[in-house]
């Protein structure tokens, strides 16, 4: 599922403002799709949205239907087939030979607004959730939507319908169609929060590489001991934080964060900042800015640096894309943290 930090920030603005609102879930797909089950939008009533489950070839259409959920405060399932030489001249002409199926949800109190609301305060807190979404067997046939944080649940009590989430998705589970214990199709989407990037060093060509993830959704905190660095960084909205080279654990929760990538630009502070993250075993990445001799130099002055660190150290970090300008090294960085978490 892509990552959703514009998507909750969009919803909470206009919960804030009463718009009426309609949650747009890919309940199934098949073939060639831009979006897979459990991707989600938001589609305000007036037509405006926040994310994209196509291309932007359905979007139009399902903005007016989704008008249409509102007014009769129902929910919809809509169906596209984007796919063949019928697509081509009667559909949407988008070539994708690919179908949708996406249930339209006009989110109110009867039809989890309450839930959404709590999905979007553990998303913005950076907790792992889930999202149960399921047409009841009742015969009004409301939707009914329910939320688990990982661990704990976040909102109102679990309803009897779900069973035990914890038994059908994991916090690495990919979005899935289940039946749940009143035999009611059940989407699961497991909503995962963006990684989160700790940065040792905040000279100048940090900038880009914060921009670039900014775009991405991901969670990043830069860290340094020279104020000047960190003040230019601050002025550009970044989250910045004061550390003395090698105590990284008094003024962090270094568990917070999935990788950590050191380029301070100064010897004594990246061999501290190393030394500190090589005591840590979470790590899904640790890049590590200069070339190989520097690198070895390093883990020579560290010693003893575990095996499977040394593994998960990218150095030079980045992949091998070219260029020599700070944007140009801060895309072959982004690529690099981007194919180790979250290719699979």
């Amino acid at each position: 599922m892509r990552h959703k930090n514009q998507l909750f920030d969009k919803f909470t603005q206009w919960d804030n403002d009463q718009m009426p609102m309609v949650l747009a879930i890919v309940t199934d797909t098949e073939g060639s799709t831009y979006s897979k089950t459990g991707d989600f939008i938001l589609i305000r009533g007036d037509g405006q949205y926040q994310g994209l489950v196509s291309g932007g070839c359905v979007e139009g259409d399902l903005a007016e239907r989704a008008s249409a959920a509102i007014t009769a405060k129902q929910c919809r399932i809509v169906d596209y087939d984007l796919g063949g030489e019928h697509d081509a001249l009667w559909g949407m002409g988008a070539g994708c030979d690919g179908a949708l199926q996406i249930l339209l949800v006009p989110l109110t109190v009867a039809s989890g607004l309450y839930a959404f609301r709590a999905l979007a305060k553990a998303y913005q807190k950076g907790e792992q959730s889930l999202l149960a979404v399921a047409v009841s067997d009742r015969p009004d046939a409301q939707l009914i939507c329910a939320i688990a944080a990982t661990g704990a649940t976040t909102g109102d009590p679990l309803p009897d319908w779900l069973g035990k989430p914890e038994a059908l998705v994991t916090s690495d589970s990919r979005s899935q169609r289940v039946t749940a214990a009143s035999h009611a199709p059940v989407c699961l989407v497991a909503v995962a929060p963006a990684p989160s990037l700790l940065i040792c060093g905040a000279a100048p060509d940090v900038e880009p590489i914060c921009e670039l993830l900014a775009t991405l959704g991901w969670r990043v905190t830069v860290c340094d001991h020279r104020p000047a660095y960190l003040q230019r960084l601050a002025a550009t909205g970044q989250q910045v934080q004061s550390v003395v080279p090698g105590a990284l654990d008094d003024a962090l929760v270094l568990s917070e964060f999935d990788a950590v990538l050191i380029m301070s630009h100064h010897l004594a502070s990246d061999e501290a900042y190393l030394a500190e993250v090589a005591g840590v075993s979470h790590w899904r990445y640790v890049g590590l800015l200069g070339p190989a001799h520097r690198r070895d130099r390093l883990l020579a002055a560290i010693g003893n640096v575990p095996k499977t660190f040394v593994e998960k150290l990218h150095g030079p970090a980045g992949l091998r894309l070219g260029g020599r300008e700070p944007a140009s090294i801060a895309i072959s960085i982004v690529a690099e943290l981007h194919q180790a978490l979250l290719a699979n």
